[in-house]
């Protein structure tokens, strides 16, 4: 009998409680907390990373903003709403190389799409 206590002693996990479930499925993309939490869960989910993304934006944290725009397209580097989003960040933030380079993708990946950049910001038109 007391041996059994000890098996089942051993057999329990005395390290850290794992966190709730974060439901990461109607985030509000104004939450940036939760977005980012919904991230660290789902890392792979180019949505919640646009979201989040435009979220940093909305609160003046261009760099993170950037960060966010470009792990979306590592995941998914044909979304051309995303290469809009990263090119019109650049563009505020003076990068006007950048992004017409982000531009020139979004409208080679979608045609017809109106430009987020003037043609005259890099030096001429494009």
């Amino acid at each position: 009998m007391l041996a059994a206590f000890f098996a089942a002693l051993r057999a329990l996990s005395f390290g850290p409680r794992p966190r709730p479930a974060v439901n990461c499925d109607a985030v509000d993309p104004r939450d940036t907390e939760r977005l980012e939490q919904c991230v660290a869960a789902r890392p792979a989910d180019e949505g919640l990373l646009v979201d989040l993304g435009a979220a940093y934006e909305r609160r003046g944290n261009a760099a993170s903003a950037e960060s966010a725009f470009r792990r979306a397209l590592t995941i998914d580097p044909e979304d051309g709403a995303v290469h809009r989003l990263l090119a019109r960040l650049l563009f505020a933030r003076g990068d006007a190389d950048g992004a017409h380079r982000e531009a020139a993708a979004a409208r080679a990946l979608q045609p017809g799409t109106p430009d987020v950049v003037p043609a005259a910001s890099a030096g001429g038109a494009r």
